[in-house]
């Protein structure tokens, strides 16, 4: 069994979680629209169709192009949406926050497609099916570090808020199985 691609999952799976915080915290203080942020994600089909045609000779069918500019278009329009937005006076919005969130938007696409390229290079080698489980549990002991800063904030947690938490961390997990699948398997282009 080759460790490759689960030290890749766990690192890029971790990395997103901080990333994608930070990066719908900045755009809040920038005045970002933040639904441009999982949107950027998306980005990940480009990365793949690039990554997937040099590394493996797959191509992407006209359709998918055509999808894809769609997509980028999106990306643009809700940036210039954001662009034209004047802050609220004395709302605290600053312009440079803007400016990190999408660094921060832009690095998570890139992990998702390093996951991808890692789970076909290595799919001989790490079964697919097992490699979210396998990082799910990595990263859930990278991210127990934080616990006590979570529990020491606003007087801890709910019930609520550890259901919909648990809930939330299966159907990512069952989302990770089906991309990995998915990737191994199928076209890796956009997955």
């Amino acid at each position: 069994m080759n460790i490759i691609p689960l030290v890749g999952n766990w690192i890029a799976n971790t990395g997103h979680i901080f990333l994608f915080t930070y990066a719908f915290k900045f755009a809040k203080k920038g005045g970002l629209n933040q639904g441009i942020i999982p949107i950027i994600t998306t980005l990940a089909t480009l990365y793949n169709s690039v990554i997937f045609y040099k590394a493996f000779g797959e191509t992407v069918s006209p359709v998918k192009i055509f999808g894809m500019v769609f997509t980028v278009g999106c990306v643009v329009c809700l940036a210039l949406d954001s662009a034209n937005r004047k802050p609220a006076p004395g709302s605290g919005t600053e312009t440079i926050y803007a400016f990190y969130s999408l660094i921060c938007a832009f690095f998570v696409p890139i992990g998702f497609s390093m996951k991808h390229y890692l789970i076909r290079k290595y799919k001989g080698s790490y079964d697919s099916n097992h490699l979210p489980f396998d990082s799910a549990i990595l990263e859930c002991i990278s991210c127990a570090v934080f616990v006590p800063f979570y529990l020491s904030e606003k007087g801890g947690y709910t019930f609520e808020s550890f259901a919909l938490g648990s809930v939330a961390g299966i159907l990512m997990v069952a989302g990770r199985i089906f991309v990995a699948m998915s990737v191994a398997e199928g076209f890796g282009g956009p997955a």
